[in-house]
């Protein structure tokens, strides 16, 4: 059991948190919940710091979340396992780009309107020379022709780039600038969920 503080309402309010291996440390109104979390905090981009007494912080980006143990043993066994945590999945991240970033496979695609998820055939095209996007195509079959492609826009300077994240459930996000649309795709294990995401990374900051 943890205290996080509120990111408007600077007030602390008791939480349970679970910390899970793939990196997702998330956190409920009570220990009885083992399922649909009030947030998550995803640790793969994450860093985490000592704080004044009995609190610590955990920044991701732009957002930083505090938090306050019971006393400052908890405390410290909280950092120490969330370093470990990110440590790992770090270790992990070059590992899988040491094998090659995934260019293809399958995946599920939420839809648009009707927001179910449908199986598809994903390929990440990119381009031999230098180009300023790449895609993502999207097929029913491995050998039939796309339906539909994801623009995905590298970072360069004075230019935004596109967003890839990772989310709960095995569910990425990626964002295509050009339709300004925000897909949802959903792998079959973790370890795949990971490998996606860190690929596009990779290829959108190269």
């Amino acid at each position: 059991m943890l205290s996080k503080r509120g990111n408007l309402i600077k007030t602390f309010k008791a939480r349970f948190f679970r910390l899970k291996k793939s990196g997702t440390f998330s956190y409920f109104k009570d220990s009885s919940q083992t399922s649909n979390p009030i947030g998550s905090i995803e640790l793969d981009n994450a860093a985490v710091s000592d704080e004044k007494e009995t609190e610590f912080k955990v920044t991701v980006g732009n957002r930083k979340y505090v938090l306050k143990a019971k006393d400052k043993g908890e405390k410290g066994v909280w950092i120490r396992r969330i370093e470990k945590c990110i440590h790992v999945i770090r270790a992990a991240k070059i590992q899988q780009l040491a094998k090659g970033p995934k260019t293809e496979g399958w995946l599920e695609k939420r839809g648009q309107i009707h927001t179910s998820f449908r199986r598809r055939y994903f390929r990440l095209i990119t381009s031999k020379k230098p180009s300023t996007s790449l895609f993502l195509s999207y097929s029913k079959t491995k050998t039939s022709n796309p339906v539909g492609y994801i623009e995905l826009r590298k970072v360069m300077k004075g230019r935004e780039g596109s967003v890839v994240k990772k989310l709960n459930n095995l569910k990425f996000s990626v964002v295509d600038m050009d339709k300004k649309r925000i897909f949802v795709m959903r792998a079959k294990s973790e370890e795949d969920t990971i490998s996606w995401v860190n690929s596009i990374e990779f290829h959108i900051t190269e």
